[in-house]
């Protein structure tokens, strides 16, 4: 599996941070910065001797035009303005969800997907309900262990900072992921079951992460689409 750092959105040392000007804190709606902030650590992301923290990206998008919307949501552009060698390159959400008017991944397609990033060396955040159970999405972890055995993904949860597999809190990924959350960088590590095809496929998607390239050229590059 990628190893990834376990990190909590409600962390003493970040817990009171604002996501911009939206007046929500790291410890009720951080999950999204706190999930990046893992995954780009995986991708060697480095704030002067150690891998970036929670509170340090807060700080650093606090501190960067658009790094947040008025809702608090990380921008996109801003994390590749700040750390050029990675990048956010695609969203979707899945079938699961009960949103009206929305365009939706068949939850098949969506898993495929999450798989093969994961092959590539690259951990993906996936979207889940975890308040109540009405098929809406309302946070997001890692996932940095998605084999063919489904019983058997593993992610990183900011709700406590857990490393659990994905079924033993949001059950089936068949039916617990609601969407996902793409991003591309530096493949630094690729689990067992990855092929050279893979591994080959996961350091060319980090090479289009450049100013000469679009969206669809990466996506290309990692997911065929």
């Amino acid at each position: 599996m990628i190893n990834l750092i376990t990190y909590n959105q409600g962390d003493q040392q970040w817990r009171d941070r604002l996501l911009g000007t939206s007046g929500r804190k790291m410890w009720s709606d951080g999950c999204y910065v706190t999930t990046t902030a893992s995954i780009l650590a995986a991708h060697m992301v480095m704030v002067g001797d150690h891998f970036i923290t929670p509170g340090e990206l807060c700080d650093k998008l606090n501190a960067t035009p658009n790094g947040f919307d008025p809702d608090g949501q990380l921008g996109w552009d801003a994390i590749y303005k700040l750390f050029p060698t990675c990048k956010m390159v695609k969203s979707c959400w899945t079938t699961n969800v009960a949103f009206h008017n929305v365009q939706k991944t068949q939850i098949s397609k969506a898993i495929d997907d999450i798989k093969q990033a994961v092959r590539m060396g690259m951990p993906i955040g996936i979207c889940v309900d975890l308040v109540g159970s009405d098929k809406l999405p309302d946070h997001i972890v890692a996932c940095k262990d998605a084999p063919d055995n489904l019983d058997e993904w593993r992610i990183m949860d900011p709700d406590g900072g857990r490393d659990i597999k994905f079924k033993d809190r949001y059950g089936s990924p068949l039916t617990g992921i609601m969407g996902y959350r793409m991003l591309v960088g530096p493949p630094v590590m690729f689990p067992d079951y990855a092929t050279p095809s893979d591994q080959r496929a996961g350091q060319a998607a980090a090479q289009c992460i450049d100013v000469r390239y679009s969206k669809a050229n990466v996506l290309t590059q990692l997911i065929g689409s």
